[in-house]
């Protein structure tokens, strides 16, 4: 895959790149033996120069990522995330179970504490403090299932962190089997995206040279023509 294409921004501090879903951001635990491709070490070898992960994003979702080209801007935008003065947010799609709630178009916050087990995330309350905010954006045209599309905002980044709690919501995401979806979805991804980061907010950005806002395009536009066939999707279907 020539990942130059997937660069969103570049400039001489940052670069961000929308992922692919079916990659690694990093290096799992089994290293070379994990045949997965690894998004920084191939972006690396393909640009000729150094990058460092400013942040992770599971191998099973899509979209930005951001990586400092040296230290200093690896260090400043670190601090950016750990005080929470760079805004996330991601689009899903999800099913909805008999036990779901009505959704609010106005938005809810979900508070819990999740742990993290070896496969996944779970609520215990000797867990970590999660904090989501959650817009419904209303339902996708299916004639195979009722799809439902979100914006969530994560205040705090725990692993799996939106994947539990649209799942305990009773709202899984297409294709996250691990999470209690039964509606398939592309192959080794799961309909959740980063589709934005707010930069507005960030101590001295415009110095680093960097815009108010970075986006890329919604879910809608991973599939394929055989997929939203597959998925029952009128072929013109747009994200709002």
């Amino acid at each position: 895959m020539d990942l130059k294409a997937r660069i969103v921004f570049e400039n001489e501090h940052f670069l961000f790149v929308d992922k692919p879903g079916s990659w690694l951001s990093v290096p799992s635990q089994w290293g070379k033996e994990d045949p997965r491709p690894v998004l920084g070490l191939q972006l690396i070898e393909q640009l000729g120069f150094h990058l460092i992960p400013v942040h992770r994003l599971d191998f099973e979702v899509s979209g930005l990522m951001m990586y400092a080209k040296h230290e200093t801007s690896h260090r400043v935008a670190s601090e950016w995330f750990e005080s929470r003065e760079i805004d996330k947010t991601y689009e899903a799609w999800t099913t909805a179970t008999e036990e779901a709630p009505a959704p609010n178009p106005q938005g809810q916050e979900w508070t819990s504490h999740l742990h993290r087990g070896k496969k996944r995330s779970f609520v215990s309350p000797h867990g970590k403090l999660a904090v989501t905010r959650a817009y419904w954006k209303g339902q996708i045209p299916s004639t195979t299932h009722v799809f439902h599309r979100w914006h969530l905002d994560p205040l705090t980044g725990r692993p799996h962190q939106l994947r539990v709690e649209l799942a305990n919501h009773h709202y899984p995401i297409l294709g996250d089997e691990l999470y209690g979806s039964q509606v398939a979805f592309m192959p080794e991804h799961i309909a959740l995206r980063a589709i934005r980061l707010r930069i507005e907010n960030c101590r001295q950005y415009t110095k680093w040279g960097l815009p108010e806002l970075i986006e890329v395009a919604g879910i809608e536009s991973l599939l394929s023509a055989e997929w939203k066939q597959q998925m029952g999707l009128d072929p013109a279907t747009e994200n709002s």
